[in-house]
């Protein structure tokens, strides 16, 4: 039988230090939880540890708690999991911790948008390579239709579009606004605002939109 242990709390929102110290104690009174066999928590507080641990870079926390049976896949109110945070921060050794205990590659949040995406948002290229050596669809696109190769394309990540394309991404793919990798390369040489054109995306890409 499985376990969940029953001494993981929601923290409060301090400091990155103070988070630290919080889940170091959290984790060491897991741990004598654990070995003494008695219950646990519940699992979305051990989720949101893990979700902080991840956008901290705090390795030694999402190590210690992966190893403690968290859910890798657990996931935050925008449908967000760890594995998404660490390549939309560029957090490379807690994503391969992450994928190491199963983080599923192809998940997407409410947008649709995938680890992928966000490691070519992020311009990332350890993380997008790990991601793919884990089976990413190279191509999968998000609600508004936009692939990773879009993504590097419109931020000008050029060595994550290098990889991308190395690894069979389509550049003929268009979104559902008509844009394709090429386009959104020249819209941004030209100075286009790309957080402005991302973030009208996404808006567009969230299912109450529809």
């Amino acid at each position: 039988m499985k376990w969940w242990l029953l001494v993981l709390l929601a923290a409060p929102v301090v400091g990155g230090a103070a988070r630290h110290q919080q889940r170091q104690r959290a984790l060491v009174a897991a741990r004598g939880a654990l070995a003494s066999h008695r219950a646990i928590v519940d699992p979305a507080s051990a989720n949101a540890l893990l979700l902080e641990a991840t956008r901290d870079d705090d390795l030694a926390s999402v190590t210690s708690l992966l190893r403690l049976g968290v859910d890798p896949n657990g996931h935050n109110p925008s449908g967000r999991t760890a594995l998404m945070l660490a390549a939309y921060y560029g957090h490379h050794r807690v994503a391969e911790a992450l994928l190491a205990r199963g983080a599923e590659v192809a998940r997407g949040d409410v947008t649709g948008s995938t680890a992928l995406m966000m490691a070519a948002f992020r311009g990332d290229v350890a993380t997008a390579r790990a991601l793919l050596g884990r089976g990413a669809p190279v191509d999968q696109r998000n609600r508004a239709g936009q692939t990773a190769l879009m993504m590097a394309s419109l931020f000008g990540r050029e060595a994550v579009k290098t990889l991308l394309l190395a690894r069979g991404a389509d550049p003929r793919c268009t979104d559902h606004f008509g844009n394709s990798a090429e386009s959104l390369s020249r819209y941004a040489a030209a100075g286009g605002d790309a957080a402005r054109f991302a973030a009208h995306a996404a808006r567009e890409a969230r299912p109450e939109a529809r």
